[in-house]
């Protein structure tokens, strides 16, 4: 199992990274290793994408609120891979992350060998759980904008590809939930979906899709199609614009009688008004 390492490449760290990550994993049989530990002839930010995207996990350091450490991580949560954050001080968390689990461990390095491992035993039942996960899911997007001269409101369309990629048939489909931290009038079949209050955090609601299928064949898959719309801009409140950029992510969660499967898919979806 391999486990990535983002955090400053400052000797200051050396023994945080030498002595408390990379000999703890070994004692839990992970391999963490950094980028300037790496041969490589593409260049640094492709390499960085490349080991985030094949690491099993990514363990970041966020002390000194070191800059590159937390772009590295941003591109880490928005592909949805599993994360442990590290850092000497709770000052050094941003605002936007401080609902994560977090290791405080200040200057002690014993404490940070405690607490990560810990955390190894939580991240490989987490992996396994995802390995044992028969569902791929893709998310396809389009969408326009609608103006007048008192409000934008943006439709966004929505194809959600459910893929089986094992070799039987899958489990039953119970339900499908999807969440979004923003309100969304979203429609199915031009029905409006039942939605609540999310309990799971950053999203604030909780919308149930209705489904035509309970099982997908092997090697089969599943297509469920939404319409979203809402407000995005007042003409009391700001200038109405002839486009805009939609961006965030959202949580896609299949219950099955053999358990729940989740993925957060992101969404970057640029709208203008129509020609005509």
């Amino acid at each position: 199992m391999k486990a990535f390492v983002i955090m400053p490449f400052d000797e200051s760290f050396d023994d945080v990274f030498k002595i408390g990550i990379k000999e703890t994993a070994k004692e839990n049989d992970i391999d963490a290793y950094r980028l300037d530990e790496e041969l490589f002839d593409e260049g640094m930010l492709d390499k960085i994408y490349s080991e985030i995207e094949s690491c099993d996990f990514i363990i970041a350091d966020l002390s000194d609120k070191n800059p590159n450490v937390f772009y590295e991580l941003g591109y880490a949560h928005a592909i949805g891979k599993l994360c442990i954050l590290i850092t000497q001080s709770a000052e050094n968390i941003p605002f936007d992350l401080k609902h994560k689990r977090h290791i405080v461990y200040g200057t002690s390095i014993v404490h940070l060998k405690e607490k990560l491992s810990k955390n190894f035993e939580w991240a490989k039942k987490e992996i396994e759980v995802y390995k044992n996960n028969p569902f791929e899911i893709e998310l396809k997007t389009d969408g326009y904008l609608e103006t007048t001269d008192e409000y934008a409101e943006v439709t966004i369309n929505l194809i959600i590809d459910i893929e089986n990629k094992s070799n039987k048939v899958s489990p039953e489909i119970q339900a499908i939930y999807f969440y979004s931290t923003k309100m969304w009038t979203i429609k199915q079949h031009g029905k409006k979906l039942p939605y609540k209050k999310s309990d799971l955090k950053p999203y604030n609601y909780k919308y149930q899709l209705s489904i035509d299928f309970s099982k997908i064949p092997k090697k089969g898959w599943s297509q469920v199609e939404l319409n979203t719309c809402r407000i995005i801009a007042n003409s009391w409140e700001e200038d109405i614009k002839d486009s805009y950029r939609i961006q965030g992510n959202v949580f896609i969660e299949i219950a099955t009688d053999k358990g729940n499967f989740s993925k957060k898919l992101p969404i970057s979806v640029y709208v203008d008004t129509l020609p005509f």
